[in-house]
Parts: structure tokens; C-alpha cells; sequence
């Protein structure tokens, strides 16, 4: 009986020390996953990118990310351009050691993305002229530039959806007299529901400018901003002012847009967009009725016979 219980045990061992190695198998996995993601988009967008997150599952046919953040642009407010709270991911098992992996679903949830302008600039514009440059570059674009290790592989996403999204705009730098009253207006905020893109990468496709057989982590990442400022602009005309979304358009196709995908966007409930719509009205106004009320006020007793807001009129005797 003893020799039963030895192999028991022994087994015990086995499979604790296999778990084990497996483990620390996955969190080196994590690692690379989660170093790939900060070069790629550090890379692609010029700004700082950082992931908390990247957790492989034991089958390795799942991947969960949590806590993307882009940074900012120097100069600019906000601390991020862009943040993700959780990503799932699903991976074709027989493809994840070859050169190509296929994913079937990628999944990205609560995407808040800060826009605004500064001395007639604006954070987008930065964004998107880093990703075009980085785009001009690849094989077949111009340049060939030495790929970051998490480059090296390329993946095609077969259904890309990206869900709840808020793009929050500060009309910093919107020119004037309006203009400087609307820079003391609260953000305006522009609600997305869902983004689905297809066939991201698929073979013969051109995606965001590049023909392609299969995307690269940088790659995707710039494809995955372009999609998000695309969304807003197709879905901001009713709360961002026509100068804001001209010139959002405009840089979105001077970047090269989303040429060879295909976007479909839902919206928020219009009953939502009308209230949003008419709250941003409301503030302006308010914004506008202020102004006047504290340029008022600052003349009062410079310019002679201006009586001061709060003083009575002479009361007949």
C-alpha cells in the first residue's frame, strides 16, 4: 500500500510542478503581450502608451486586457488622449506560432477619448499625423522601419467591436469672440454606443491605407483611434460646432481615413442625443449671457452715465 500512496504523491508532484511551469509560462506570455502593446503604441502615436493588464488564459485560446491609457500630447490639459477600461480577446489556437494569427472576435469596452485645441491646434491632429507618418513608413509605403519585437507578428481580426464609447471635446482654441465664450463652456460630450469593423488585416484588404496581409500591434492600435475619431465625426454634427468637425474630417482624411474598412456606428437614442444637444445649448447660452453680464459690469463707472447693475433709478420725489 505504500508504494500506492508514493505514486499518488509522485503524481502530485507531476502535475503541481507542470501547473507551475505553466503558470510562469503564461505570465512570461502576459509580459510580452503587455510590453508589445506600450511600444506598439508609443510607436505608432508618439505619445506614452501604458497597459496594467494582459492576462492569457490556461487554454491560451483567450486574452483579457485592462487599463490601456494614451498619454497626451505635450501642452495640452487632459492627462490621456485616450483610455480603455478591458479588451477580450479570442484567438484561433493552430495560429497563435504562426507568423499570422487569426482572431475571431476582439472586443473593446469603455473608451473615453479626449479632444481639444490649443492655439489653433488640436491633440487629434498630433495623433493623426504620428500614425500617418508611421503608416508612410511600412513595407510598400516607403521607408522600412526596424519593427519593435511585438511587431513582428502580424494578426487578422475577423469581427472588431468597440463598445461604450465617450469622446469629451474642449473647444480650447475655437476662434472669436463666440469662440472665447465657448472655451469657459463645460466639454461637450458625444456618446457611442458601438463600433464594429470587420475583416481587420484579411488578406487582399487595404486597411487604413496599407495593403495588407495581416496588421501589426501598432498597426491595429492606429486603426482602432482612426475608427474611434471617425465615429465621432459621423455622429458629433448635432454637438460639435461645424469648425470643430471640419477640421476633425479633415484630418481623419489627410491621415487616410479608414480606407479599405468598412464602419458601422450606433449611436446613443436619439431622446439621449436631444438632451445632450440641448444641455450644451443651455450652458452656452448661460456662457454667452455671463460674459456679457462680467464685460458690463468691468465698464461700469469708466464710461460716463453707464449706471452700475445693481443701482436703483431715481425715484421721483
Amino acid at each position: 500500500m505504500k508504494w500506492i500512496k508514493r505514486l499518488i504523491l509522485l503524481v502530485v508532484l507531476v502535475v503541481l510542478l507542470v501547473a507551475g511551469l505553466v503558470a510562469l509560462g503564461l505570465a512570461s506570455i502576459d509580459g510580452v503581450i503587455k510590453t508589445a502593446v506600450k511600444e506598439g503604441g508609443t510607436r505608432v502615436m508618439g505619445v506614452s502608451t501604458d497597459l496594467q493588464k494582459a492576462d492569457v488564459s490556461w487554454s491560451g485560446s483567450s486574452l483579457a486586457l485592462e487599463g490601456l491609457s494614451v498619454g497626451n500630447p505635450a501642452g495640452y490639459q487632459a492627462p490621456t488622449f485616450l483610455t480603455m477600461g478591458n479588451a477580450k480577446v479570442s484567438v484561433t489556437p493552430n495560429s497563435v506560432n504562426k507568423q499570422i494569427v487569426e482572431i475571431p472576435e476582439l472586443t473593446l469596452e469603455t473608451i473615453n477619448v479626449n479632444l481639444e485645441r490649443k492655439e489653433g491646434k488640436a491633440n487629434y491632429a498630433v495623433i493623426l499625423e504620428n500614425i500617418k507618418k508611421f503608416t508612410d513608413a511600412i513595407p510598400g509605403g516607403g521607408k522600412d522601419p526596424k519593427p519593435d519585437a511585438g511587431d513582428s507578428k502580424k494578426f487578422i481580426v475577423r469581427q472588431l467591436n468597440i463598445r461604450n464609447v465617450t469622446v469629451s471635446a474642449n473647444m480650447v482654441g475655437a476662434s472669436g469672440a463666440i469662440g472665447e465664450v465657448l472655451n469657459t463652456v463645460t466639454s461637450v460630450t458625444v456618446p457611442i454606443e458601438k463600433i464594429e469593423l470587420s475583416d481587420v488585416g484579411s488578406p487582399g484588404a487595404a486597411d487604413a491605407g496599407v495593403a495588407k496581409t495581416g496588421v501589426s500591434v501598432s498597426e491595429l492600435l492606429g486603426i482602432i483611434v482612426k475608427a474611434v475619431l471617425g465615429a465621432a465625426s459621423e455622429k458629433g454634427g448635432d454637438l460639435l460646432p461645424a469648425e470643430f468637425l471640419a477640421d476633425l474630417k479633415g484630418k481623419l482624411a489627410d491621415a487616410g481615413g479608414l480606407a479599405g474598412l468598412t464602419m458601422q456606428v450606433i449611436a446613443k437614442p436619439k431622446e439621449e442625443i436631444k438632451k445632450l444637444t440641448d444641455e450644451v445649448k443651455e450652458k452656452t447660452d448661460k456662457a454667452i449671457k455671463d460674459a456679457a453680464e462680467g464685460a458690463k459690469k468691468q465698464l461700469e463707472g469708466f464710461i460716463p452715465g453707464l449706471k452700475k447693475s445693481d443701482e436703483k433709478p431715481d425715484e421721483k420725489k
